[in-house]
């Protein structure tokens, strides 16, 4: 046994923080990481789709069809009901009597 152990606490801890860095390096170099994380990842690209399609039309996509569909036709889902035959919005029942 050695008496004098100075600095081995010191040497642990490098070595540990070499094998921590090693494996945040490896993690990152991943393309599979790279896929989902990078500049173009398919995460960041899904996510913009569906905000995009729901700024739009007031509802959540329900599959990547309707969050590629970001026309203007028709009813708009946040205006009409379901049936598409009445607004969502109170109006007065009967017309403004002329000034």
């Amino acid at each position: 046994m050695v008496k004098n152990e100075k600095g081995q606490s010191m040497v642990e801890y490098i070595m540990l923080l070499g094998v921590v860095l090693v494996l945040v390096l490896t993690v990152l170099k991943n393309p599979k990481f790279k896929e989902m994380m990078g500049p173009n990842s398919t995460l960041f690209d899904g996510m913009r789709q569906s905000m995009m399609y729901s700024y739009r039309h007031g509802r959540r996509g329900a599959t990547s069809a309707d969050t590629t569909d970001n026309g203007y036709g028709g009813n708009h889902e946040t205006f009409t009901n379901s049936s598409g035959s009445a607004s969502r919005f109170f109006t007065n029942d009967a017309e403004y009597p002329a000034p």
